[in-house]
């Protein structure tokens, strides 16, 4: 009973969290992955920063760029 009223609070929209990783090589594109992947927690991976180009990041990443480095304090400010 325990684990369905988690997965029930983690699915409501006013619980849910947001999570974006800074780099976006090999580690990055696994914690991605590893948040994406576990929707029953309640974290909705959004997106990477990273200051490398597009063909120094993992492929799947380099489309989900948010920004670059220093762009991740205003984005996070302004994204809650």
């Amino acid at each position: 009973a325990g684990a369905c009223l988690v997965n029930h609070r983690d699915n409501l929209p006013q619980l849910r969290r947001s999570a974006v990783v800074v780099g976006a090589g090999p580690v990055g594109e696994k914690v991605s992955r590893a948040l994406a992947t576990r929707k029953d927690r309640g974290i909705d991976f959004l997106g990477y920063f990273d200051d490398r180009t597009d063909d120094r990041l993992h492929e799947s990443a380099a489309a989900r760029r948010l920004g670059m480095l220093k762009d991740v304090g205003a984005y996070v400010t302004r994204h809650g």
